[in-house]
């Protein structure tokens, strides 16, 4: 925590802080006669903390259902689960993908078959043959909704974090959309 408080005092400039952490759930038992244990701060706690100090403009993101949007005005946003307003992530940021060369998933290209997104629902369906398939809604940093279909799913090894990125390499058919198999060889969560 010195170091950080002493790059940021030292470089003298308006930084705007995003904090990740996980949202962490604590039950808080009230008994009589018990000891209370006092539990370490987290990291990001102490960062969100102490960026409020220096008077930063912060913003505390669990990434528990943390999605992205982008307004009619090209602003990107970072949302917490339950926060219609959400915190403006600069161009920088996104460019990161961008300078891998990875596009989202509404600029997918065919030739390089690999792209972008944050899954926001999983619906599980049966094949005529009764054979599990995943429909995935994602969404990308352009704010346009997109279904992958994911065909030879195993419930029991295949797994989807909703609210968090991935890279994947997508097949695309312009009447079926987009698909693919073999979902823990093609999908990488960022």
């Amino acid at each position: 925590m010195k170091n950080f408080t002493t790059f940021l005092t030292e470089e003298k400039q308006d930084y705007r802080v995003v904090v990740l952490g996980e949202r962490r759930i604590v039950k808080k038992l009230k008994k009589a006669n018990r000891p209370t244990i006092e539990k370490p701060i987290s990291t990001s706690s102490k960062l969100y903390r102490r960026s409020k100090d220096l008077g930063l403009d912060v913003y505390s993101c669990r990434i528990n259902g943390a999605f992205v949007t982008r307004d009619d005005d090209s602003i990107i946003r970072i949302h917490n689960e339950d926060d219609d307003e959400g915190f403006v992530i600069d161009n920088d940021t996104i460019e990161q993908l961008s300078q891998r060369g990875i596009p989202a998933i509404s600029e997918f290209d065919d030739e390089l078959a690999l792209c972008w997104f944050i899954p926001r629902n999983v619906t599980e369906r049966k094949t005529k043959n009764g054979k599990t398939y995943w429909i995935l809604d994602v969404i990308d940093s352009n704010n346009e909704q997109t279904a992958i279909r994911c065909w030879g799913i195993d419930p029991k090894r295949d797994q989807i974090m909703l609210n968090k990125a991935y890279v994947a390499r997508l097949n695309y058919d312009p009447k079926w959309g987009f698909s693919t198999r073999a979902l823990g060889r093609t999908f990488r969560m960022l």
